[in-house]
């Protein structure tokens, strides 16, 4: 005959060893589950992180923001009056400063034009960077050579700068590293921007001002697996 001592004893302790599993399981469990989403998260951050105007017109007054102690910056601005013939070459260097790798695209303008000029605007874009394999890639932030940006000058003086544009554009899109001080994260954009001469019904001076915001998106490819 069974001891009915033994067997409530087998079944309060086999609930008690099974405890103390549970909770080790449990904490590998969700150890592995936090760690799998920590893996995955990331985020979109590209910045302008210096641009150049230049603008032949030294008689017309322009203002531009945000100013360098503000840099960097998604979004640039530039007011000014502008008129028949008039043009501009603005450069940005773009650095992609977030954990995803993304490409980028040709800029987007937002215009606040009274006047309606914009509709006889022309503009490019010229795109700088390496070709690997094919594919348009950035630099590396020491990498990024000074013909593309640094001695890009409207009216080259010296031998060493170079007027707009300069060569060497590849075509878009870009392709940026994720941040790292040795990764291709690093691009620079060109561009030119003119109001032809008798494309408007007068001669006159247009207040225009103009904002330019960088197109991104990410590179879903580079993702880590689910």
């Amino acid at each position: 005959m069974e001891n009915p001592k033994i067997k409530m004893l087998t079944f309060v302790i086999i609930p008690l060893l099974l405890i103390p599993m549970f909770g080790v399981g449990a904490a590998h469990w969700y150890d592995n589950i936090t760690k799998q989403y920590k893996l995955k998260v990331g985020y979109l951050n590209t910045q302008i992180i210096s641009y150049k105007v230049l603008i032949p017109c030294s008689e017309v007054l322009y203002k531009t923001s945000p100013p360098d102690c503000q840099m960097p910056t998604k979004t640039i601005s530039i007011t000014t009056k502008v008129f028949p013939g008039w043009y501009c070459w603005i450069g940005l260097k773009i650095q992609n400063q977030g954990t995803l790798p993304v490409w980028i695209d040709g800029p987007q303008y937002k215009i606040n034009d009274p006047s309606g000029v914009w509709q006889y605007f022309t503009h490019a874009e010229y795109y700088y960077g390496q070709i690997i394999n094919g594919t348009s890639y950035g630099w590396p932030p020491p990498d990024v050579p000074q013909n593309v940006y640094a001695m890009v000058k409207l009216k080259p003086q010296v031998p060493q700068q170079v007027a707009p544009p300069p060569p060497g554009n590849i075509p878009p899109p870009i392709h940026l590293d994720a941040y790292g001080p040795h990764t291709k994260n690093t691009m620079i954009m060109w561009i030119f921007l003119k109001l032809p001469k008798d494309s408007t019904p007068s001669q006159c001076y247009y207040n225009f001002k103009l904002q330019i915001c960088i197109t991104i998106t990410a590179n879903l490819d580079t993702l880590p697996c689910q």
